[in-house]
């Protein structure tokens, strides 16, 4: 285009022909007018890119998003011997895509405009994982939600120096847990200190208010949880009747 203009304007004002008045102003609009062309009408090479033929293939590749998703499940945890019949999912995306799955026990291949789905006639019984697959023509991405299943550990204080599955159940402290690693605050007034979780658990370190305390008796119950699922659980009872603040750290 540059040559092109040089051209005209030598080719209008040889021999002093030069354009007055309109003739003039046209001239100058016609040079500087703002000519509009399409990015992928503009060529374009690079060695180390050698599919990018033009601009706006460029400009895709430099610009480009790739997709993110992210998912969450409505159950998360329940305690294990429960089954899970119903799970509704919910996820997000960072763009829009042209296809996306739920990997079993999810249904497959779903529209790619939903972004929630009800899934129900479950019969889930163990940890069970949904895996989210977004395609957006150009990659892909995923992203997962388990659902959990677990065993609740329990903590609290109590006077009854012998423990059973009654006592495991009152216990006030209780959680969803895969292992015993914990620190817990006690306020006792004459009671013994209790924790108990599985066997599979494993033995504990105990620290009391900082320093190694061997002071436990460890008993054994065999406990069926309010779900129906019996395992055994060891329960670990301080040695001694306790008063006054006790901070507690299982290791």
């Amino acid at each position: 285009m540059t040559v092109q203009t040089t051209d005209y304007l030598k080719s209008r004002f040889q021999d002093g022909d030069i354009p007055s008045g309109q003739d003039f102003a046209d001239l100058i609009d016609s040079i500087f007018r703002p000519v509009t062309i399409a990015a992928d009408h503009v060529t374009y090479g690079n060695d180390g890119y050698p599919a990018i033929a033009n601009v706006q293939q460029a400009l895709d590749t430099l610009l480009y998003v790739a997709p993110q998703a992210s998912i969450t499940n409505s159950v998360g945890t329940v305690e294990i011997g429960s089954t899970v019949a119903a799970v509704t999912l919910d996820w997000t995306v960072n763009k829009a895509i042209i296809g996306q799955s739920i990997a079993a026990p999810g249904p497959g291949t779903i529209d790619p405009a939903l972004r929630t789905l009800a899934l129900s006639g479950l019969h889930l019984t163990a940890d069970t994982t949904f895996t989210l697959a977004v395609d957006d023509g150009t990659h892909t991405a995923s992203a997962a939600t388990p659902v959990l299943f677990r065993h609740r550990r329990r903590w609290g204080v109590s006077a009854q120096a012998v423990p059973d599955a009654a006592l495991i159940d009152a216990l006030a402290g209780a959680e969803f847990a895969a292992g015993r690693t914990q620190s817990r605050s006690f306020s006792p007034s004459g009671q013994y200190l209790y924790f108990a979780w599985p066997s599979s658990f494993g033995t504990p370190v105990f620290l009391v208010n900082g320093l190694l305390n061997t002071a436990w008796v460890k008993t054994t119950v065999g406990y069926t949880n309010p779900s129906g699922y019996t395992a055994n659980f060891d329960v670990y009872r301080s040695q001694f009747l306790q008063s006054g603040g006790q901070q507690v750290v299982v290791q």
